[in-house]
């Protein structure tokens, strides 16, 4: 595709000064809006739709198999559930706080149960003993069991060479190419256009 959008630009020009000088202008927005820098999103997702980076570059990164970072495009079915390993990771620890603040409420809970239940026994007790019973039996002092730990935060790895960013939603493995080919011969055909139009003129 970069060689017929080349050959395509070749055709519209007449010298190759100003070939040259339009190469910047296609380039920049082929890397602006096609996900190389970040994540597209609204008009510049809409845009990289007719860049041929964009297809291309999603293209390489489902060949490379690899899981994403951000939510955008991650596998349901991937380690990450479909989160990407930013968000897998924030809901593993969002679950871990959950579930350790209903660890210690539920130990909170029961210590205060025993404790309310001692002081009733001690209470029964004391008025026996004042009543003058002799067979009162002092209560035992509830133990409390061992109280409940709060896990390790998930963290972020440091080496993130196994994932790729993101990737494009709208974009799988077999429609990548053939928008590719599509775009391909486009251009090949509008090329062809453009140099008859000159020989006819």
């Amino acid at each position: 595709v970069g060689i017929s959008l080349g050959l395509f630009i070749s055709a519209l020009v007449k010298t190759s000064e100003m070939a040259t000088s339009l190469v910047p202008l296609i380039l920049i927005p082929q890397i602006l809006f096609s996900g190389l820098v970040g994540v597209p999103a609204g008009t510049a997702k809409l845009v990289g739709l007719i860049m041929p980076a964009t297809w291309a570059f999603d293209e390489m990164k489902r060949l490379s198999g690899l899981d994403t970072l951000r939510e955008e495009g991650s596998e349901k079915e991937g380690t990450n559930e479909g989160r990407g390993l930013y968000k897998h990771i924030e809901d593993l620890n969002d679950k871990n706080i959950s579930r350790a603040r209903r660890d210690i409420e539920n130990y909170k809970k029961t210590a205060e149960d025993n404790s309310a239940d001692f002081e009733k026994k001690m209470n029964d007790y004391i008025l026996k003993l004042r009543a003058g019973e002799t067979g009162a039996v002092q209560p035992e002092a509830p133990k409390l069991g061992d109280a409940p730990t709060v896990p390790e935060a998930e963290r972020i790895p440091d080496d993130l060479s196994n994932y790729v960013d993101f990737l494009h939603p709208w974009g799988n493995i077999l429609l990548n190419p053939i928008v590719l080919l599509i775009m391909f011969f486009g251009l090949l055909t509008a090329t062809i256009i453009a140099l008859r139009s000159q020989d006819i003129g």
